[in-house]
């Protein structure tokens, strides 16, 4: 699913572009020859007051300005979402199986369905996330030491893991989301 992000794109100050010569080459290698050259071709290199220069990029930059759509936000959080779930989803998966905890399983599979379609409601993924961020949650420190006794490995470290990363899709969607809502 080759999706395209919209992006800003950044304008470089063609003044500050130079061609690329054999004479330049020649000057970055042999700095005697720059010399010569700036003899020869009585050119002087310009100087100027530091304001003036930072002025000058300033305005560059107020030039390329684009504004923030706030529906690439959404998509954005979106795609970081179905992401993570593609990269990290089987062993988010093995942990609620740990758990035991089938509403957070259910949570997933349900936020995979949603994020399968090609516009994604916001609110179901948020919800889904909730739920998810909440069967971890519901989980004390003795469930997890002995998932990592029983397991052999480091369940405390996983779980750790896994509630921030949902935690913060959830805070990413949610924000999101909020932009889109009419005031």
């Amino acid at each position: 699913m080759g999706r395209k992000f919209l992006r800003p794109r950044q304008k470089w100050p063609t003044s500050d572009l130079k061609a690329i010569t054999p004479e330049s080459m020649d000057r970055k290698r042999n700095p005697q020859a720059a010399q010569t050259h700036l003899r020869t071709t009585n050119m002087t290199p310009q100087k100027r007051h530091p304001t003036e220069v930072h002025m000058q990029k300033e305005t560059n930059s107020m030039r390329n300005f684009t504004p923030y759509d706030p529906s690439q936000a959404v998509y954005d959080a979106m795609d970081e979402t179905l992401q993570h779930m593609r990269r990290h989803g089987d062993s988010l998966s093995r942990m609620f199986e740990i758990f035991g905890e089938d509403g957070g399983f259910d949570a997933m599979c349900e936020l995979h369905g949603t994020l399968s379609t090609p516009f994604p409601d916001p609110d179901a993924v948020q919800d889904a996330l909730r739920q998810m961020e909440r069967s971890l949650l519901r989980q004390t420190s003795f469930d997890v030491a002995t998932a990592a006794r029983e397991y052999n490995f480091h369940a405390d470290a996983a779980y750790r893991w896994h509630l921030t990363r949902v935690s913060d899709l959830l805070a990413r969607v949610s924000e999101s989301a909020h932009l889109l809502k009419p005031r």
